[in-house]
């Protein structure tokens, strides 16, 4: 005759010993879990807290609705902001003459329109395209030291 009971009660004592550990750690994964929803949902961007534009809706707001319903937003993109990234760019400084600034993208095709700037006024002017910021070599000192406009949106 095989002794099947104590072997029964030792797979279901084991289960329920794992199956307790399991819970437990599901516990902990979702109280992380719901910290960095919570976290992501708080910053606009990885490199932005807040929203640069009057029309934009919060992280928060943008991220409800039908299209958004069981998904995990973790898996999401969350792109840098790239108002931040252009406003760590130098101010290019042209000098001589060159009272234009001339601005097409730089990268060829995948640039965009050639537009032409006008640096008669002094500060930093911005390319209405790509961000880049030109200014005249005779306002550097101006600029440097706060008296002209450096023209970053923020």
């Amino acid at each position: 005759m095989l002794r099947l009971a104590p072997r029964k009660t030792a797979v279901a004592s084991t289960s329920r010993f794992f199956s307790t550990c399991l819970r437990l750690r599901q516990t902990a994964v979702d109280t992380d879990k719901e910290a960095r929803v919570a976290e992501i949902l708080s910053n606009q961007a990885p490199n932005r807290h807040d929203t640069w534009a009057p029309s934009q809706k919060p992280r928060a707001e943008a991220l409800s609705g039908v299209r958004i319903v069981q998904r995990d937003i973790e898996l999401q993109p969350r792109p840098y902001a790239g108002i931040e990234l252009i406003a760590q760019k130098p101010i290019e400084y042209l000098s001589g003459h060159d009272n234009i600034a001339v601005c097409d993208g730089g990268r060829g095709v995948q640039g965009h329109p050639k537009i032409f700037i006008n640096l008669d006024k002094p500060g930093a002017h911005p390319c209405q395209y790509c961000g880049t910021r030109y200014a005249h070599e005779k306002y550097k000192a101006g600029i440097e030291s706060g008296e002209f406009p450096n023209n970053v949106k923020s």
